[in-house]
């Protein structure tokens, strides 16, 4: 993409300039007092939002803001959020880069000057704030950076790139975030053994939290661009278990043939499975832009769980993402059930070809490490 045709934001020099003026502000208790007196220096006013309402389309559902910066940026619009229970206690500073700008319509799709524009912005943030993202996650996709007092984000929503400045004394509660979906972040970053928010409670119900995640795993891991693996398996049998990944637009899902207790081959031919050797495998296609696939891989992995006898309460998950010269550990906040990452032994990855990579796994060292390669 020619960013020369992304109006004002078109030069790498224009995004680096509005970071360093955020990022100059040196905000500590977040008063509005506090965050007038600062943006003044930039030239920027506060002026308020009434009645305080939604007034960006790249806002989370329902976030209701209470200021908006007029002057502020050169360029999109820029709002501030207060603590529900406090209105002189800012919260959230975002800056939707896309707010009124028209873009080139590309063969690739609507999206496709955006998407390239949050890379670059992506790229940028990590050279000025001199360290990689803590984290990404998504409904987004979304890549944040921990800092004191202040936290910065930047994500992709649908057609709009959005940069958030927050306060890190608030959680996203206080900020009127939804809960990811999906996070990832640096293994030794991850919580080991960490409870479970709120436990699934049968089947049906892993179904549908699965089905979200990958939804938003599909659509999310292209734009960075990533792909991912999940593994969900019994913990006191990892012989019994599922693995999905992503290429491209397509989900993979693997899951073991040589379970005698369970149903016959008929019962996986039925449902579109094929063997191949020791693994049942199917690929489901049109994950990324159609979420009705991705409900039915989550469907046939839950089935494949069952049919091994897994038990619910015995189920557990682990998964990577890899994209930009990074692997980082996928944690699901919402499946319901835990992460336990395999203690030492070794995982089958997916490959193709008939080939299979076999990869060891161990506790303390999670980036994978081709072993040995063994085709049949």
């Amino acid at each position: 993409m020619q960013r020369d045709e992304y109006r004002y934001w078109s030069s790498d020099k224009r995004f680096h300039d509005l970071v360093a003026q955020l990022t100059s502000l040196q905000l500590r208790s977040w008063t509005m007092a506090e965050l007038e007196a600062a943006v003044s220096t930039l030239g920027w006013q506060l002026r308020p939002v009434v009645p305080a309402r939604a007034v960006d389309l790249a806002l989370w559902t329902q976030q209701i803001v209470d200021w908006e910066l007029s002057p502020g940026p050169r360029a999109g619009l820029a709002t501030v959020m207060t603590a529900n229970t406090d209105p002189q206690q800012a919260v959230l500073l975002t800056v939707n880069l896309s707010q009124g700008i028209n873009f080139k319509d590309y063969d690739d799709g609507p999206q496709y000057s955006e998407v390239e524009f949050a890379r670059s912005a992506w790229s940028m943030l990590e050279h000025t704030l001199g360290s990689p993202a803590t984290s990404w996650s998504g409904l987004g996709p979304r890549m944040l950076w921990e800092r004191p007092d202040t936290n910065l984000a930047l994500r992709l929503d649908r057609d709009q790139v959005v940069l958030e400045m927050m306060c890190t004394a608030f959680d996203s509660d206080a900020r009127q975030e939804p809960r990811p979906l999906w996070r990832a972040t640096e293994s030794a970053a991850v919580p080991t053994g960490a409870p479970v928010r709120v436990e699934v409670t049968s089947w049906d119900d892993l179904r549908e939290r699965l089905g979200a995640a990958l939804r938003a795993l599909c659509s999310d891991s292209p734009l960075f661009p990533a792909t991912f693996r999940l593994h969900l398996r019994s913990m006191t049998d990892p012989k019994r278990y599922v693995i999905t990944w992503n290429t491209h637009h397509t989900l993979g899902i693997e899951g073991p043939a040589n379970d005698t207790d369970g149903p016959g081959p008929d019962h996986f031919t039925g449902l579109g499975w094929m063997r191949q050797h020791e693994v049942w495998r199917q690929w489901v296609d049109n994950t990324r832009f159609t979420p009705q696939r991705a409900e039915i891989a989550a469907d046939r992995l839950v089935d494949a769980l069952r049919a091994q006898q897994v038990e619910l309460a015995d189920l557990a998950y682990h998964g990577l993402i890899d994209g930009r010269d990074r692997q980082l550990t996928v944690e699901l906040p919402e499946l319901g059930s835990p992460r336990r990452e395999p203690d030492a032994y070794t995982t089958l990855t997916p490959t193709w070809h008939g080939c299979r990579f076999l990869v060891p796994v161990v506790s303390g060292w999670r980036r994978l490490v081709t072993g040995l390669t063994k085709c049949r």
